[in-house]
């Protein structure tokens, strides 16, 4: 996520961060008392499927709770929210969508101008060798590198790099 400034003789070259390109899709809103808007406010989760929304949305009191039960970290929800960019196949919105058709296309767009498949947790499936059988740990590969690195006791750099993905 961090910017590159890049300077010679000729030109000046500033890429845009994710985090700038999501604040730009952000609809622009105030508030009189300074406060961000996203501070303490319910939020609707829509799951974004290959041909439409799911019209039913899941919503949350709080960011926190949203967090808790979605697993996207506070920070990446307030980065998204209003953005019809996807966080984890979820759509986060500070209001109930009015027009899903329209939103779907415009999710779809943002999904395929940007390179989001980074930022998707990858599986791992971690296997140990117990009497000349080889066995899935846990029974199930784990949900992201961070919980394989977790549970092996290393860090995530670690797994990113050894990992065949």
């Amino acid at each position: 996520m961090n910017s590159t400034f890049s300077s010679n003789f000729s030109e000046t070259a500033i890429f845009q961060t994710l985090s700038n390109v999501l604040k730009s899709k952000r609809p622009l809103a105030s508030t009189s008392s300074g406060k961000s808007i996203y501070s303490s406010i319910s939020i609707w989760a829509y799951e974004l499927l290959n041909t439409h929304i799911d019209p039913t949305p899941k919503k949350y009191i709080s960011t926190s709770e949203a967090c808790k039960d979605t697993g996207i970290a506070r920070t990446t929800i307030s980065r998204y929210l209003d953005t019809h960019v996807p966080a984890k196949g979820l759509l986060l919105f500070s209001k109930p969508l009015v027009d899903i058709n329209s939103s779907f296309n415009l999710a779809k767009k943002n999904s395929e101008e940007l390179t989001l498949d980074v930022n998707t947790s990858k599986q791992v499936w971690v296997y140990t060798v117990s009497n000349n059988k080889v066995i899935l740990v846990n029974d199930q590969p784990f949900c992201s590198r961070e919980l394989t690195a977790k549970y092996l006791g290393t860090t995530h750099r670690v797994i990113r790099y050894s990992v065949d993905c």
